[in-house]
């Protein structure tokens, strides 16, 4: 039996992953960017506090964890800035 794919859910498959791509890419252009100007724990803090509507209760333990071992206390203060 030939079966011919839903063309939608291959475009729908496609156009996610560009999106995916360019958020990656972004997310990494701002982080060497923080890097440069020397303020890459606090754009850390601000993306956990985006990412979890503020609420630090929801960071994972793991993610603490590791950035903490790295000098990143993500229980510091961060802005919302989106």
């Amino acid at each position: 039996m030939f079966v011919i794919p839903d063309t939608n859910c291959v475009a729908g498959a496609h156009f996610l992953t560009i999106h995916n791509v360019f958020y990656q890419l972004d997310l990494l252009a701002q982080a060497r960017q923080a890097i440069k100007e020397n303020r890459f724990p606090a754009f850390v803090r601000n993306f956990f506090s985006i990412l979890y509507h503020g609420q630090k209760s929801d960071y994972p333990r793991w993610a603490m964890d590791a950035l903490k071992s790295v000098g990143i206390d993500l229980m510091g203060e961060a802005r919302l800035n989106h």
